[in-house]
């Protein structure tokens, strides 16, 4: 796990407010933080209670999913996985044009657009197979 920010939460963990949140850029402690009734807290230290609420690290399991990769990218990965001729095929008869249009001319599939959601439903796929898919294809290099 890797911090990546901190958050300001109350004794039952609700959030209220983060800062950070990027994958390999977490922020220095906050300065001041200010308390839901107002008061005002000047460098305040992790995991010390202020008036209900109390400052805590920001941790992550595992780096973000890819948001874009390059369409030539997610056609090998269809390939590796032995998936490709069934999005041709799935493609090829579907009536959403905009999903014709980024399979033949995108230059770039974005993780959560409409395209890839229809995809991914003609194919199967779980939300984490299509977020391996976008690791996987976030990793090959031409």
């Amino acid at each position: 796990m890797e911090q990546v920010g901190y958050k300001l939460v109350t004794d039952t963990d609700e959030i209220i407010q983060t800062w950070g949140g990027a994958w390999g850029q977490c922020p220095a402690v906050p300065n001041p933080i200010i308390c839901p009734n107002g008061d005002v807290v000047y460098s305040p230290e992790v995991d010390v209670v202020y008036n209900g609420v109390k400052l805590v690290p920001w941790m992550m399991d595992g780096p973000p999913v890819p948001q874009q990769v390059p369409m030539w990218a997610v056609r090998t990965v269809l390939q590796n996985d032995n998936l490709f001729d069934q999005a041709q095929a799935a493609i090829t008869a579907s009536t959403d044009n905009g999903l014709k249009n980024v399979w033949e001319y995108g230059n770039f599939a974005d993780r959560n657009s409409k395209a890839i959601a229809s995809l991914a439903t003609e194919l199967g796929l779980t939300d984490a197979q299509v977020d391996q898919m976008f690791f996987d294809a976030n990793s090959l290099e031409v």
